[in-house]
């Protein structure tokens, strides 16, 4: 298997939102009607979509050449949503959807599409939120980064490198729009697959988000066809009940956070959620009950792993954390955990200080790597992709919590997915490739002090 320069690859994440800030996502000309009930999958008056092919984009690298369909998903509620689907190397392959809320596309034929990457062809940043819903006009700035259909095809390279066909949902977020857009948006590479169940290993289906990407995630498997099964979920630091959101970012943030001009930030958020509730929760709280926890939990399948900071200050860890214990049988934690409460001159409005570690962020090494594990067969290799120096501030943490007497069985899932004997791990700084096992066992020992092996590993981490 040949890699990628560590120059590309870092290009290629950003393609596909590495390090985006948070936001919410819509389609344009979306309607106002619901998208189905969140639970189990479908269910009476779920959203039904029919598909029509737009064209074709490819790239090439690992001298294999990606062909990707670019999609509309005409919705049943008067919206359309758009996917561009990526097929694996080899069929049937599993199937990655990785959520997109910002991602700029001009190949729509709708206005706001060309408008927005016309306007705003600079790079990823904060543009005018100019079609956000609700009256006044928004005065604010959206996140918005275009990307070309090829650069967003060699920025599902993670994926499809390891084998994996790749479904993108753009949620567009600079389109409009609101929380029930969102949703549907989210859902539509669900039922696409199902529509198309020959191209697919249909049994092996993986999702990966972040931020209000991460919530895309959650909240589209809710949405998927009755039936369905989803094997694995990595949802990084999503809002997950928007009551506790709203209050968070108007009320307990502004209390404590020195840094008030900031707090514009969330008023995209504001409006996209009233667009579909009506007001704030104190005019009608009722009207957030299918955005809150347990509706959200409701929906869920597959083994779903929620990566946080404690530092997040965009999404509080605490609403994850009630998130979690609300759904302890359906998804799972892992955290960052840090000694001193949030730095605020040093991490302003972010997801915390993860988002800061050097090179390619050890939440992506280990959010990708559950996917990627859950989806491969037991004869497969899989690739990690690691920065040594990042990897090493995951584990310290962990080391620091454990010293500190701290639970830190959250740490565990990854500790067995770096010790699969199927891992080979690319590191971006040296460009060689370790064993798994290998690399965590010299991680571990060098911050613990003590020798291990993998064998002991496999026990659980030493003593502090």
């Amino acid at each position: 298997m040949r890699f990628f320069s560590l120059v590309g690859l870092f290009g290629l994440l950003a393609a596909c939102g590495g390090n985006e800030p948070s936001g919410a996502g819509g389609s344009a000309g979306s309607g106002g009607s619901g998208a189905g009930g969140a639970g189990g999958g479908g269910g009476s008056g779920a959203i039904t979509y029919e598909f029509e092919t737009l064209g074709t984009r490819s790239a090439t690298f690992d001298m294999t050449t990606y062909e990707a369909t670019l999609v509309a998903a005409h919705r049943s509620d008067g919206g359309t949503s758009y996917l561009m689907v990526i097929p694996a190397a080899k069929t049937k392959a599993p199937v990655i959807v990785d959520m997109a809320p910002y991602t700029g596309i001009d190949w729509t034929g709708e206005e706001v599409d060309t408008r927005h990457a016309t306007e705003n062809a600079g790079p990823f940043s904060f543009y005018p939120d100019t079609d956000a819903p609700l009256d006044p006009p928004s005065t604010e700035n959206c996140a918005y980064g275009f990307v070309p259909a090829e650069t967003q095809i060699q920025g599902e390279a993670f994926h499809l490198l390891n084998g994996h066909a790749v479904i993108v949902a753009f949620g567009r977020f600079y389109a409009g729009g609101d929380l029930t857009d969102d949703a549907a948006d989210a859902a539509a590479p669900f039922h696409y697959i199902a529509a198309h169940a020959a191209d697919f290993d249909a049994e092996r289906i993986g999702v990966h988000g972040n931020s209000w990407g991460g919530f895309m995630a959650l909240a589209g498997i809710g949405r998927r066809p009755a039936g369905q099964s989803i094997r694995a979920v990595t949802a990084a630091n999503p809002p997950t009940d928007f009551v506790d959101f709203y209050d968070y970012w108007k009320t307990t943030l502004p209390a404590v956070y020195p840094y008030k001009d900031e707090l514009g930030f969330f008023e995209g958020y504001r409006r996209r959620i009233e667009a579909t509730t009506g007001g704030p929760p104190a005019d009608n709280e009722a009207a957030f009950e299918k955005w809150r926890r347990d509706a959200l939990c409701e929906g869920l399948d597959g083994d779903v792993m929620i990566p946080q900071d404690d530092w997040d200050t965009l999404v509080p860890v605490g609403q994850t954390e009630s998130f979690l214990a609300t759904c302890s049988d359906k998804a799972r934690g892992l955290f960052w955990r840090r000694r001193t409460p949030v730095d605020y001159a040093a991490i302003h409005l972010a997801h915390g200080a993860l988002e800061q570690e050097p090179g390619f962020p050890s939440s992506r090494t280990l959010g990708f790597l559950h996917l990627h594990l859950s989806l491969a067969n037991e004869s497969d290799v899989v690739l990690a992709y690691y920065d040594d120096a990042a990897l090493r501030v995951f584990f310290q943490t962990v080391h620091d919590a454990q010293v500190d007497g701290k639970d830190i069985t959250y740490a565990s899932p990854a500790l067995a997915d770096l010790l699969d004997p199927r891992v080979a791990a690319y590191d971006f700084g040296t460009t060689q490739v370790k064993a798994g096992p290998d690399l965590v066992s010299t991680i571990v020992s060098d911050i613990w002090g003590t020798p291990v092996t993998p064998a002991d590993l496999a026990q659980g981490f030493p003593a502090p």
